[in-house]
């Protein structure tokens, strides 16, 4: 399940017609981060990983349908909410998941 979630955040980044190759060379580089973290949670704390995963993916179909809207920073801010609780015991995962915001926000997707 988490697999394939990413697998589809993937496929939306590689097929977006407005991204430039860097930012999706970028983009691509950090969602392989997540997909290894995840994955390392996925065998610790899976209810967890699946949380992170759909929140990703709201935010990347925020990101994709409005923009940088109200619902996108929404989606975005209960994204880095979720993921705070994991600072102490998941730094990379944080990391990689604040990395990922900062790059989506930058961009004005």
């Amino acid at each position: 399940m988490l697999e394939k979630k990413i697998n589809e955040i993937e496929e939306r980044i590689k097929n977006s017609p407005s991204m430039s190759q860097e930012n999706r060379d970028n983009l691509l580089e950090l969602l392989n981060g997540l997909r290894s973290e995840v994955r390392d949670l996925s065998s610790t704390n899976e209810d967890a990983a699946h949380q992170i995963a759909a929140l990703t993916d709201n935010v990347t179909k925020q990101a994709e349908d409005n923009g940088v809207s109200s619902s996108f920073r929404e989606a975005l801010d209960e994204l880095s909410l979720s993921v705070s609780d994991f600072k102490n015991s998941h730094p990379r995962l944080v990391n990689v998941v604040n990395r990922l915001c900062h790059v989506l926000a930058n961009l004005g997707v």
